[in-house]
């Protein structure tokens, strides 16, 4: 269990498959049943708490990647369940900087699973830190949202809440927009 970082694929492998078939949306050949020049499928992420699913659509902010997972209650008559933000690097590197750091939220050394709303962990594999677990608290998120600033991330659960998360984010993250003109 935990965190699983790379496969490394290389292109001549098809490890998941002897007789891989993967093709792109497009219909042409993917990195396994091609001619490419470097690995493919070099992140596959498993979550860490049992039942955990990613349920909306990640957002990739200056070489970090963000995503929202829900872990559903026990019971399976009940409703609810929890809301986690994680932060992963985009290139499947260590994180060198941690994105919650200069926020009000609270670093400590648990488990996601242990995590109560408001506390954040590391996950760590040999000694490298891997990713950034935040628990939002209670209800099903939404997916990340950056404000124009760069300074903050928006994710509303399906209790109505919505959570404003400040981050640190490397620089430069360039900040563009554009005004409509009549």
């Amino acid at each position: 269990q935990g965190l699983y970082i790379k496969a490394d694929f290389k292109c001549a492998s098809t490890s998941f498959n002897d007789n891989c078939t993967w093709v792109k949306s497009d219909g042409s050949a993917d990195c396994c049943e091609s001619l490419c020049p470097g690995g493919c499928w070099t992140c596959v992420r498993d979550l860490l708490i049992p039942g955990e699913r990613v349920v909306d659509s990640a957002l990739v902010a200056g070489g970090v990647v963000f995503f929202t997972t829900f872990v559903p209650k026990d019971d399976p008559c009940a409703a609810g369940g929890d809301a986690y933000l994680y932060a992963v690097e985009y290139l499947c590197r260590p994180m060198v900087l941690d994105p919650f750091s200069d926020t009000t939220f609270r670093k400590v050394s648990k488990t996601p699973e242990q995590l109560q709303p408001g506390e954040y962990t590391e996950v760590t594999k040999d000694g490298t830190i891997q990713a950034y677990v935040l628990k939002l608290g209670e209800g099903m998120p939404s997916r990340p949202v950056m404000d124009s600033s760069g300074e903050y991330l928006f994710v509303q659960t399906s209790n109505g809440q919505i959570h404003r998360v400040e981050v640190t984010m490397p620089s430069p993250v360039e900040k563009t927009g554009w005004k409509q003109v009549n």
